[in-house]
C-alpha cells in the first residue's frame, strides 16, 4: 500500500516542474532566469534515423523558428547523473540520447514539427521510468513542452523517496528556466 506522503508526491508530480521551470507569458514576465540555467538546442540525435513516418509528414526534428512544439528535456536527478531518454511522438522516435544532470539547471531543446491535432507522447529511460501522455496542438498555434526526469531515493531522513519518473507539462506560452 502506498504511503500518504508518496500519494501526495505523485499527485503533485506535475507541480515538481515548478521547481525548475517558471512559466512565463513572455519576456516582460517578472523574474529572470538563473544565470546557472542553460538551454542547449539539439537537432536529431545521430542514433535517430529518419523513418517512413517522418518522411511522409509525421513528427520530425526541425529548426527552432519553424517548430510547432519546442520540447525541452532535462535530467533532474543527482542520483542518476546520466540517463538515456528516448522520446517517441505518434510512434516516431525523435530523441534517443544521454542526459547529464550537470548542475540540474540545464534543459536541452528539441524543436519539433508537428501537425495540428492530438498526439501521443511516450518517454522511456534506461532506468525503467516511463510516461505516456497526450499533447493537443491547436491549428495555427505553438506549444512549449517540458519533460523532466526525476529520482530521489529514500536517504533515511524520514523523507519519502521520489521514484524514477517523468513529469510532462505543455504550455501555450514560452517558459523561462531558473
Amino acid at each position: 500500500m502506498e504511503s500518504p506522503a508518496r500519494r501526495l508526491i505523485r499527485a503533485l508530480a506535475p507541480c515538481l516542474v515548478g521547481l525548475g521551470v517558471l512559466a512565463s507569458c513572455g519576456t516582460d514576465a517578472p523574474g529572470s532566469p538563473d544565470p546557472g540555467a542553460t538551454v542547449a538546442v539539439r537537432g536529431a540525435t545521430p542514433e535517430v534515423a529518419p523513418d517512413e513516418a517522418a518522411v511522409t509528414g509525421g513528427p520530425r526534428i526541425t529548426d527552432e523558428e519553424s517548430a510547432d512544439v519546442l520540447l525541452y528535456i532535462s535530467n533532474q536527478s543527482f542520483e542518476d547523473d546520466r540517463v538515456r531518454i528516448t522520446v517517441h511522438i505518434d510512434g516516431v522516435r525523435l530523441v534517443d540520447d544521454d542526459f547529464d544532470v550537470e548542475g540540474q539547471h540545464n534543459w536541452i531543446l528539441f524543436p519539433v514539427e508537428l501537425a495540428p491535432g492530438e498526439h501521443r507522447i511516450e518517454a522511456v529511460s534506461d532506468t525503467g521510468a516511463s510516461l505516456e501522455q497526450t499533447l493537443t496542438l491547436p491549428e495555427g498555434e505553438r506549444r512549449w513542452a517540458v519533460l523532466d526526469y526525476w529520482f530521489y531515493p529514500d536517504q533515511g531522513d524520514d523523507q519519502d523517496d521520489v521514484p524514477r519518473m517523468f513529469t510532462f507539462e505543455a504550455y501555450d506560452h514560452p517558459v523561462a528556466f531558473a
